[in-house]
């Protein structure tokens, strides 16, 4: 397996200003799922450990 990284391309963001709001892992998920073929890079500012529970609970959501 390799990363192959280009130049050209669309880049798309997604984000959710507050990991604790009450659709944030259902909003998060529904994204994944539709955008399974992408790759993906979680950005955390300012929530500590908060994340990693949050990714760990994402995953239950996730096809």
């Amino acid at each position: 397996m390799f990363l192959k990284f280009e130049r050209k391309g669309k880049a798309s963001v997604f984000a959710i200003e507050d990991i604790e709001e009450e659709k944030a892992l259902e909003k998060t998920a529904e994204y994944l799922n539709q955008n399974h073929d992408k790759l993906h890079i979680f950005v955390g500012g300012l929530c500590e450990h908060r994340l990693g529970f949050f990714i760990e609970d994402l995953a239950h959501f996730l096809k």
